[in-house]
């Protein structure tokens, strides 16, 4: 009896070690310029236009946000998410999103992460235009 209740409290304390572990949040800004897909943007030396954020990674959903500064007013943006680790994963269209007069937004939303797939990062378009922002990856393992 003593055995069981010595692996139950493990258990416990492994459910709970894994828990805290997948809730830690990565983020990093948003930029314009070229990217690759295993590092998302290459060039981070210019402006910002904001943030993408990886919150939190349970059974392969990843929990993330985007939140935008100094795009176009009033415009609709989608966000699609690479993933890159173990090839070149792309989920277009996770989530979308309209600016307001200040060019700012904030979108909450979830993905999948692919077997194999250790970071990720967010390529956000306006329609089929040029108008694109990109982030450098993010860790995506939990």
């Amino acid at each position: 009896m003593k055995r069981l209740m010595a692996l139950g409290v493990l258990a416990a304390s492994l459910a709970i070690g894994v828990s805290n572990v997948s809730s830690q949040t990565f983020s990093t800004h948003l930029y314009r310029g070229h990217a690759s897909c295993s590092t998302g943007a290459t060039d981070t030396t210019g402006s910002r236009y904001g943030t993408f954020a990886v919150t939190g990674v349970s059974s392969h959903v990843v929990s993330a946000y985007v939140q935008t500064d100094n795009l176009a007013a009033y415009r609709t943006y989608n966000v699609s998410i690479y993933e890159y680790g173990h090839s070149c994963v792309l989920t277009s269209n996770v989530a979308s999103f309209t600016t307001d007069g200040g060019g700012h937004a904030l979108v909450h939303f979830q993905f999948w992460q692919h077997t194999g797939e250790t970071v990720a990062w967010a390529w956000i378009q306006h329609g089929s235009s040029t108008d694109i922002v990109k982030s450098p990856a993010l860790p995506i393992t939990g």
